[in-house]
């Protein structure tokens, strides 16, 4: 019996060997090898998984009749054998049958091939367009650090072989994973960010979306990538089928941005956060507060007599004061308590969630530390205290700017009253 879909549209020609595909360093779609006598699969690739929407498992679970629809009987099967046989090697377009029942066009070459002790006929399958979206993630893969292809409708990634090493992926571990699978590598902080960047993907088809995020790798902890993303094809209502992401990796330059900012918000001499970025977390800090309905205490301390210490022992002893006062102050706050250096000698401490009693007790320690550290062993005859200046918000003020204010004229009180001293500002 002949078969139609061999009559008109077929070829004898030389294939790639089987091994050369099965390995991937061929670009054929999905390999698979059947046996003659049965016509069901005995081994198959994971682009042939992908390709037919089959887990591993279940692929080795068909026959020809399961996916190739112009063969339908095992006549068919047994004349399509004879052909490849007596030509040796053949090439025809046909349709393919997928698990989730859509048919698709697709590219089919055939050969014998006797495999451990099996007599099969070996199918390379290529449809077209997922063809020309891997050879496109090859090209890719050669420019970046990795490259990942996914089939939207079928929720898998395709790695790369790049990727899969910096993931710390086994020789032995598949590259085709689940789209569940490679999210749960994306570190928890960016994964909104993440799913947010593949939505719009998918619903705008946005072209050229870049996006940084960090990756959680076997041996490397987080790395930063930067994924820039191309829809390789759409399906017949013009949704977006397949997605190739080419991945860069950007720690370096990641790294040395978290420094230029740290350096930009940070006091070079103590090492704690500078006044620009202080008063910024104040800001912020108040807004929550007030949100929450808590108090918010700040303590401005000031280092008494500061030039004439400079005057007498240096400025860099002076500096030396400055950071052992820093450590000190740090020493003995709460956790969820934030210092920072306001300018000169002077000091801010944040104290979310204090009220006034709280904020006093806080200070008082801060205060007696200063006072009883013995400095005469480092500068002889040396004595440092501070005075601290509190205002809490609500109690003395509504806004930053008022409270600081308040805590300023409290210092200036605590100043007049001999030093090394805590003064409170007065209730409005």
């Amino acid at each position: 019996m002949e078969l139609d879909f061999l009559s008109s549209d077929h070829k004898f020609e030389a294939y790639p060997g089987v091994f050369e595909v099965m390995q991937g360093t061929h670009e054929a779609s999905a390999v698979l090898l059947l046996d003659v006598s049965t016509a069901e699969v005995v081994v198959a690739n994971e682009h042939a998984s992908f390709l037919l929407g089959y887990s591993m498992r279940q692929i080795h679970s068909l026959s020809v009749y399961d996916f190739q629809s112009e063969i339908e009987r095992l006549d068919q099967w047994m004349v399509f054998v004879e052909k490849v046989r007596s030509n040796g090697c053949l090439a025809f377009t046909g349709n393919l049958y997928r698990k989730d029942q859509k048919r698709v066009s697709a590219r089919f070459h055939a050969s014998g091939l006797f495999f451990s002790g099996y007599d099969c006929i070996v199918f390379y399958i290529e449809n077209h367009g997922k063809a020309a979206s891997w050879r496109m993630w090859a090209c890719f893969d050669a420019l970046g650090d990795g490259c990942r292809f996914w089939a939207v409708d079928d929720g898998v990634v395709q790695l790369s072989s790049k990727l899969a090493v910096l993931l710390g992926r086994s020789a032995q571990q598949s590259t085709l994973i689940p789209f569940s699978e490679w999210l749960s590598y994306v570190d928890s902080r960016d994964r909104r960010r993440f799913i947010e960047y593949t939505k719009k993907l998918v619903s705008d088809g946005a072209w050229d979306l870049v996006l940084d995020y960090r990756l959680q790798t076997k041996e490397l902890g987080a790395v930063w990538l930067r994924d820039r993303a191309w829809v390789s094809e759409r399906n017949d209502i013009g949704q977006v089928a397949n997605v190739i992401f080419l991945s860069t990796n950007v720690t370096q330059d990641k790294e040395r941005e978290c420094y230029l900012m740290d350096l930009a918000s940070r006091d070079e001499l103590t090492g704690l956060m500078n006044r620009r970025e202080g008063d910024e977390l104040l800001s912020k800090q108040l807004k929550y507060c007030e949100r929450q309905h808590l108090s918010l205490g700040v303590c401005l301390l000031d280092i008494d007599r500061f030039k004439q210490f400079n005057d007498s022992y240096g400025h860099l002893s002076g500096d030396k004061v400055l950071k052992k006062v820093a450590t000190l102050v740090e020493q003995r706050v709460r956790a969820s308590d934030y210092l920072y250096r306001w300018g000169g000698e002077e000091f801010v401490l944040l104290c979310p969630g204090s009220d006034l009693a709280n904020l006093q007790a806080i200070a008082e320690k801060v205060r007696r530390a200063i006072a009883s550290y013995p400095w005469h062993q480092t500068f002889s005859e040396a004595e440092v205290t501070a005075s601290i200046g509190l205002a809490v918000f609500p109690l003395h003020a509504g806004n930053e700017f008022d409270l600081l204010q308040e805590a300023d004229k409290a210092l200036y009180q605590a100043k007049n009253n001999g030093r090394n001293c805590v003064v409170s500002a007065t209730a409005y």
